[in-house]
C-alpha cells in the first residue's frame, strides 16, 4: 500500500499544479500583459509630450491659420429672378385657373407679361429683391479693398456680400472678370485690410499646403495636404477646354464653397486659388485644383488697371502632332499643326498657311497646342512675334503682328452632303478595307449641286467599319477626303493609288472636310497608321 501511494504521488502533484495554472494562469497573464501595455503607453505618451519637433509642427500650423484667416473672406451671391422665372412658375397646374382673369384685356396682358411679345417689363426687375444663389470664398489682394475670387463664384450676381473673419460685412462691386482663367476681382469700401502675402517661389510636388475657405458653407475652414502635381493642363475645367489652365493639384480637402479661397504654403503665403475638384461623389476625393499665384497676379493686374484682360491672337485653328504624325510633314519632334486659318486673321494676313507645322515662337521651341496658346496669349495685341513653321518640309520664318483675342469662333458653313453609293469596288482596295473605309465615292460637282453646296474635289466616305483604324482616327460617314500626304485625291481611283503607296506601320496623313453638324463642314487633318500584317 505505501508503495502504491508513492507511485501515484508525483502524478497527483502534477495534475494539481496543472489545475492551479489553468485556474489562476489567465488572470495572472492578463495582468502581466496589461501592465506591459500600460508601461509602454506611458513611455510613448511621455515621448510625445517631450517631442519638441511635433510641438513645433503643430504650433507652425496654428500660426499659418492665424496669419491667413484675417485675409480670407466668405462671399454670398444673390440675384434677381430673371424673365418671369419666379414664384408664379411654381404655382401648381390645378391652381393656375384661380389666377387666370376672365377679362380678355387682362388675360392678354398676363400672356404678354409671362413671356411673349412684350419685354418692356424688364425695367421693373430692379425693384425685385435679390435672392441668395450661393456662396464661395475669396482673399484680400491689397490695401485698397480689392478681393480676388473665382469668376464662377460671382458670375451673374446682382448683389455680392463679403463677410470678413472679424465679423465685418460689406457689399462689393465687380472690378473685372476673366472667364478664360476663371479669375475675378471685386472691391469693397473701407480700410484696415489685411492683404495676403504672395509666395516668392512656385510650389513643387510634395510641398505641404493649406486650403482655406467656406466648404459647404462652413466659414473660415482650413484643411491640409500636399501638392500632388503642378502644371496640370487640358483638364477642361475652364470653359470646356477653351480657357487657360495650369493648375496646382492637391489632396488638401476642397469642397463646394472653397472656390476662390487661398491655397497657402507653410509660411502662410498664397501659392494658388482653390478652383475646382475632380470627384465621383460630389465631395472631396483628394483631387483638388488651384490656379497658381503667378497666373493670378498677371490677370489681376490687368483687371484692376483696365477692367479686362487683353491677349494676343493669331487667328489660327491648331492641333497637336505626335512625333509620328509630325514626321509626315518632315518634322522630327512633337509640334503644332495649323489645321485652318480664320478669315482676315493676323496669321493668314502675315503669310501662314493651312498645313504649316509650327515648331518655334521667337526663340522658344513649340511642342504642344497648350504651350502655344499660353505663349501667344501672354503677348499684348499689336506686338509682333516670329513664327518658325515647316512648310513642304522646309523651315519658313513668318513675322506675325498679333490681333486681340475675342470670343468669335469661325467655321465653314456648307450643307451636309447626301451620301451616294460608292464606286470604290474591287480595285485593289484591300488596304482601305484594313483601315476600315469600306465604301467611298468620287465627290462630283453634280452631287454637290444636288444638295446645294460648293464643290470641293475629293472622295466621299460612305461607310466606315465600327472600331476600325479609320473610325478611331475620326473618319466618319460623310467625310470628304481631299488630300493624302499633301497629294490631291480628286477621284476614288486617286485615293486608292495614294493609299497603296504606304507600307505597314507607316503613318498616313489625310486632309479632309468633316461634317460637324447640319449645314457645316470643317477642314481637318486626320492620321491613320497602316496596320501590320
Amino acid at each position: 500500500m505505501p508503495s502504491r501511494i508513492r507511485y501515484y504521488g508525483p502524478a497527483i502533484v502534477l495534475i494539481l499544479a496543472t489545475l492551479l495554472v489553468m485556474y489562476f494562469g489567465p488572470p495572472i497573464a492578463g495582468r502581466i500583459t496589461y501592465a506591459q501595455t500600460k508601461a509602454q503607453l506611458t513611455l510613448v505618451r511621455d515621448s510625445l509630450s517631450s517631442n519638441a519637433t511635433l510641438e513645433d509642427l503643430s504650433n507652425s500650423f496654428r500660426k499659418v491659420a492665424q496669419v491667413v484667416e484675417p485675409s480670407v473672406v466668405h462671399i454670398q451671391v444673390a440675384a434677381r429672378d430673371k424673365h418671369g422665372s419666379g414664384a408664379r412658375r411654381f404655382i401648381p397646374d390645378e391652381f393656375q385657373r384661380w389666377f387666370r382673369s376672365p377679362h380678355p384685356f387682362e388675360r392678354e396682358w398676363w400672356q404678354r407679361r409671362e413671356g411673349g411679345e412684350n419685354e418692356s417689363t424688364d425695367e421693373y426687375e430692379k425693384y425685385d429683391k435679390p435672392r441668395l444663389l450661393g456662396n464661395g470664398s475669396g482673399w484680400v489682394y491689397d490695401d485698397t479693398g480689392h478681393i480676388v475670387t473665382n469668376n464662377h463664384v460671382i458670375e451673374n450676381a446682382d448683389k455680392i456680400q463679403v463677410l470678413f473673419a472679424d465679423g465685418t460685412e460689406r457689399e462689393a462691386t465687380v472690378v473685372g472678370t476673366d472667364p478664360k482663367t476663371d479669375i475675378a476681382v471685386i472691391r469693397v469700401e473701407g480700410e484696415n485690410f489685411h492683404p495676403l502675402e504672395r509666395a516668392l517661389e512656385p510650389v513643387e510636388q510634395g510641398d505641404i499646403v493649406f486650403a482655406f475657405g467656406s466648404p459647404l458653407g462652413f466659414r473660415f475652414s482650413m484643411s491640409q495636404g500636399i501638392v500632388s502635381a503642378t502644371g496640370r493642363s487640358n483638364v477642361h475645367i475652364i470653359r470646356g477646354g477653351a480657357g487657360y489652365e495650369e493648375f496646382i493639384q492637391t489632396d488638401a480637402a476642397i469642397n463646394r464653397g472653397n472656390s476662390g479661397g487661398p491655397l497657402t504654403n507653410v509660411h502662410g503665403r498664397i501659392v494658388g486659388m482653390n478652383t475646382a475638384i475632380a470627384t465621383r461623389t460630389g465631395g472631396s476625393d483628394g483631387l483638388g485644383f488651384a490656379i497658381p499665384v503667378n497666373m493670378i497676379t498677371d490677370v489681376v493686374k490687368d483687371l484692376i488697371g483696365e477692367g479686362t484682360v487683353r491677349r494676343g491672337y493669331m487667328g489660327i485653328i491648331i492641333i497637336d502632332l505626335t512625333k509620328e504624325q509630325a514626321r509626315t510633314f518632315g518634322v522630327d519632334q512633337k509640334a503644332v499643326l495649323i489645321e485652318d486659318l480664320l478669315e482676315d486673321g493676323p496669321g493668314g494676313d502675315a503669310g501662314l498657311l493651312r498645313g504649316d507645322v509650327i515648331v518655334r515662337i521667337n526663340d522658344t521651341q513649340i511642342t504642344s497646342v497648350d504651350q502655344l496658346r499660353k505663349m501667344v496669349a501672354a503677348f499684348s495685341p499689336g506686338e509682333s512675334i516670329t513664327v518658325g513653321a515647316v512648310r513642304k518640309r522646309e523651315l519658313q520664318t513668318v513675322d506675325v503682328k498679333l490681333g486681340e483675342l475675342s470670343e468669335q469662333v469661325a467655321s465653314a458653313r456648307v450643307s451636309r452632303p447626301r451620301l451616294e453609293p460608292g464606286d470604290g469596288e474591287e480595285r485593289d482596295i484591300v488596304l482601305l478595307l484594313k483601315l476600315g473605309i469600306e465604301r467611298f465615292s468620287t465627290w462630283t460637282e453634280q452631287m454637290a449641286q444636288r444638295v446645294g453646296v460648293p464643290h470641293t474635289p475629293g472622295v466621299l466616305v460612305a461607310r466606315v467599319r465600327s472600331g476600325s483604324i479609320a473610325q478611331n482616327a475620326g473618319i466618319k460617314r460623310g467625310t470628304i477626303i481631299t488630300h493624302v500626304m499633301n497629294v490631291p485625291v480628286k477621284q476614288a481611283d486617286a485615293l486608292i493609288e495614294q493609299i497603296n503607296q504606304h507600307a505597314d506601320n507607316e503613318m498616313i496623313q489625310m486632309d479632309v472636310l468633316e461634317p460637324i453638324r447640319s449645314g457645316e463642314f470643317r477642314r481637318m487633318f486626320k492620321f491613320l497608321e497602316v496596320p501590320r500584317e
